[in-house]
């Protein structure tokens, strides 16, 4: 009788056991090799689930790297989508297998096995939990739910639970959509993985594109409300939402171990060896299902990535046909975007080093360029690295910037895994030219200062003991600079100013020094150290202090970022209260700023776009040239532009901006009468909508919506106006006018029979955009209605809040 082939069976068809299979392909045709998915899809892109969501990805289809038939016709494995694993046998080495296409079950055998069904999002056992438009994001259904969900709820207000990558991910593609996004995030910081100074630059940039952050704070449930979801929260705020998404970590896919009696770690991850064997030697298991070891800190971990799934699955395969490999481990290499600012990390952050008692480690905090700053367009990194102090070991490194994050953490991820030192940073040799780097890279610069500190060279003193024990401050910034923001307690004397003045400092205390980002500071210790005095680099200089000092404050509203969000949710609900028979949704959709269209009566925004000629225009055409009178409005339909300015004692014009599509320009000249300020230029041939001068100047001329001053604003309502905000809960809690009416702009169309049209309205919102948009749809339904100029700006009297202080 023939001996059958060797039978594989792989559980799991996504990262890890995808290029399991087809790497135990390459490696041998004879084996038989059955890949198992439960879900519908094998072999696809989780990671772009949040930007399939957004749009960014437009094509679901780009989310699948494989399918059924491409197994099957190239690597001859049989791939089956919903075949879910019900049990595992050990003992008789069987599989039963439920077919969701069917509904039926059958057994499979095996002879070897691996296991790689991944992790699931964490749903706590919360009061509402199940209410619909709670999600989780996981697979490529999720993701389609979540979407269909948007569109068919017109969601504008979201509630995003966990501020983790997938979280922030979310946030960033919820907020181009349109959508009012609060974030709940129990920690006190988002991204809990890193280091909390390292993240204040995203809570920044979350601020200023209208996020509603409540860190240190958790859900303790969900409710269905008259308009919408409430999630209510630990500090007792009620967030009202249209969708919730929960992005609060994953646990492992663990019952089938489980129940198969393999042995689980203390967290439920399958127990593996080095060489990803479970406690059965004909079962293997990768990816996020296991628990692994941190190799630099030896102790065992979870680590829910895709690229060390990809890595183990490629070693199991080795193994499977007799090679000897073994996973090394992981130090978490990590990296995220949101709103163009990127944030990555490596190795052990602070918080993990000081729970490691036997390991004395240094810090060291550095803010230089991405690449020269002669070269346009150099913007600054903040970079920290980790070191042991006993030999310069790197043990982990952080990076946050608009620019060149992704390759400084690289490149230290592979010295991490090298075991290099700083000594090594210091001497490594990275391209260089202007528009990529500098002599002195940023790697350099950061070994240099720890290096400094390892040789004696530097003494540094952590920013938590600055000031203590009898020490003085030194700040050597410019005058100027300190004014903007000084130091707490510090002496200044520039740098240039400093071996004249030394006589004004202590000769036997010691001196801690600080800069804008510490190069001064550096100079400024040596020549003090040289001159007999005891002084030490605060690492980092100013810069990094405000990033500590800004771990301890309470959250603070960001006005520009509410203004901004006013500004977009009001031309949002503009668009959506055109009257059935005004159809301009695919030119005002165009419109990436669409201020010169704020605050015009509704049909003066449908009759421009009615009155706008379509123009094509050709690569270098000269649409608009500088000093000329204005003729027309435009509106980028197709194609792209660039802007050129001359100065007043230029002779040549210069590039200052690049417009796309939805971009607008040319009214300035026409408000104001004068001559156009700019040249613009096609860059490629496109399409322009246009609207005449006397047509522009006619339509922006017509009554505005009626708006009043707060003076005149308070007179109205000591005669009986009514108070109408319409901002959003969370925002009319922290603080509103006493009596006022809550209705968000969005809901106003659909809750007018709550108001009383005998009754006249004043409106108001924090800027006073969302008001006068309010206003207006008052006044089309036949209400008396002012608008708040400026909004609560202005406001000067106390305001109310839900909230105890």
């Amino acid at each position: 009788m023939a001996e059958h082939n060797r039978r594989i069976i792989i559980i799991g068809g996504v990262a890890g056991g995808a290029s399991c299979a087809t790497r135990l392909r390459r490696h041998n045709e004879t084996i038989d090799i059955i890949l198992l998915e439960r879900g519908p899809y094998v072999s696809f892109a989780n990671c772009g689930l949040p930007y399939y969501i957004g749009g960014t990805i437009q094509d679901k289809n780009s989310l699948f790297l494989a399918n059924v038939d491409l197994f099957k016709e190239r690597f001859r494995i049989d791939a089956r989508i919903l075949a879910e694993v019900t049990k595992i046998d050990p003992a008789t080495k069987t599989l039963t297998v439920l077919n969701h296409q069917d509904e039926t079950s059958y057994t499979e055998s095996y002879d070897k096995l691996v296991l790689a069904p991944g992790a699931r999002p964490m749903r706590p056992d919360l009061p509402g939990i199940e209410l619909a438009g709670i999600f989780s994001l996981r697979t490529v259904p999720d993701s389609q739910q979540i979407k269909d969900w948007i569109q068919n709820h017109r969601a504008k207000r979201a509630v995003v639970i966990g501020g983790g990558f997938i979280g922030l991910e979310m946030v960033e593609n919820l907020i181009q959509l349109g959508i009012h996004t609060s974030l709940v995030e129990r920690n006190l910081q988002v991204l809990p993985t890193l280091d909390q100074e390292m993240t204040i630059p995203l809570r920044t940039t979350l601020q200023q594109h209208g996020v509603a952050l409540y860190l240190g704070d958790g859900v303790t449930a969900f409710t269905q409300g008259k308009h919408g979801l409430n999630v209510h929260t630990e500090s007792g705020k009620i967030l009202v939402a249209d969708l919730v998404i929960l992005a609060i970590g994953v646990t492992p896919e663990n019952k089938l171990a489980q129940d198969a009696g393999l042995n689980l770690g203390l967290q439920g991850h399958i127990l593996v060896d080095k060489n990803l064997r479970t406690s059965d030697p004909y079962i293997y298991a990768i990816g996020d299902c296991i628990e692994v070891r941190n190799v630099i800190s030896g102790k065992k971990t979870a680590l829910p990535l895709a690229g060390p799934a990809n890595r183990q699955g490629r070693i199991v395969a080795d193994m499977l046909v007799g090679r000897g490999r073994f996973f090394r481990g992981v130090q978490g290499t990590a990296i995220c975007g949101l709103f163009g600012v990127t944030i990555a990390s490596t190795g052990l952050n602070e918080k993990a080093l000081k729970q490691h008692n036997d390991m004395e480690y240094g810090v060291v905090y550095a803010h230089p360029n991405d690449h020269v700053s002669y070269y346009p367009g150099a913007k600054p990194i903040f970079i920290k690295l980790l070191f042991d102090k006993n030999d310069g070991r790197v043990l982990g490194a952080q990076a946050v910037g608009e620019a060149g994050i992704a390759r400084r953490i690289d490149v230290i991820a592979m010295a991490i895994q090298m075991k290099a030192t700083v000594f090594d940073l210091e001497e490594a040799e990275l391209c260089y030219a202007p528009q990529y780097g500098a002599a002195k890279d940023a790697i350099n610069v950061i070994g240099m200062i720890a290096a400094n500190e390892m040789r004696g060279d530097l003494s540094i003193t952590h920013w938590n003991e600055m000031g203590k024990t009898g020490s003085v401050v030194l700040d050597v910034r410019e005058a100027y600079e300190v004014a903007t923001r000084a130091l707490p307690n510090a002496i200044h004397i520039p740098l240039n100013s400093l071996r004249q003045r030394q006589h004004e400092l202590p000769k036997y205390q010691e001196i801690q020094v600080s800069c804008a980002v510490g190069a001064r500071a550096y100079n400024a210790v040596r020549l003090l150290s040289n001159l007999g005095f005891r002084a030490s680099l605060l690492s980092g200089g100013e810069k990094t202090w405000f990033n500590l000092d800004n771990c301890h404050t309470d959250k603070v509203a960001c006005h520009a970022a509410r203004e901004q969000m006013d500004f977009i949710l009001s031309w949002e609900i503009m668009r959506e209260n055109l009257p059935d028979n005004m159809d301009l949704s695919a030119e005002l959709a165009l419109l990436h700023n669409p201020k010169v269209f704020m605050n015009l009566p509704l049909e003066n925004v449908a009759e421009a776009f009615r009155r706008m000629e379509t123009i094509t225009a050709t690569a270098n055409q000269e649409i608009m040239k500088q000093g000329e009178k204005g003729n027309y409005f435009y509106i980028i339909k197709e194609g792209l532009a660039e802007v050129w300015q001359q100065g007043l004692y230029d002779d040549t014009q210069q590039k200052v901006a690049e417009l796309g599509i939805g971009d607008h320009f040319g009214e300035e000249a026409l408000v104001t009468g004068g001559t156009r300020n700019a040249s613009i230029k096609m860059v490629s041939d496109g399409v322009l909508l246009r609207l005449s001068r006397e047509d522009f100047l006619e339509l922006i001329r017509q009554p505005l919506v009626q708006e009043v001053e707060v003076d005149t604003a308070k007179v109205l309502i000591a005669q009986g106006h009514n108070i109408l905000d319409v901002r959003y809960e969370e925002e009319y809690e922290e603080g509103h006018i006493p009596d006022a009416i809550l209705i968000p702009l969005p809901e106003l169309r659909s809750r007018l029979s709550e108001l009383d049209n005998s009754k006249n309205y004043l409106t108001c919102c924090l800027s006073g955009k969302r008001s006068a948009v309010a206003a207006m749809i008052l006044r089309q339904n036949g209400f008396q209605a002012f608008g708040l100029h400026n909004g609560l700006n202005t406001w000067t009297d106390t305001l109310e809040s839900s909230y105890a202080n």
